[in-house]
């Protein structure tokens, strides 16, 4: 697992990129991305997914073991 990634609206590229189209800087207020990205989704690596089959049946078992354990 990892931390994620930075949401799309703090992106340093995403956003130099924009001011570079536009001439002028802006960060735009993305309540819901960033809340999704700082504590909503889980992140796998990709060498998580590239596992046997059997294997990623036990990460999803262990994912929802998990998620059972936080709605009680």
């Amino acid at each position: 697992m990892s931390g994620g990634y930075v949401p799309l609206n703090r992106n340093t590229a995403i956003v130099e990129e924009t001011q570079r189209w536009t001439g002028r800087k802006q960060v735009w207020d993305c309540p819901n991305s960033e809340r999704a990205s700082d504590k909503e989704v889980l992140w796998l690596s990709q060498r998580v997914l590239l596992a046997e089959e059997r294997d990623i049946y036990d990460v999803a078992h262990a994912v929802r073991k998990v998620v059972r354990h936080l709605q009680s």
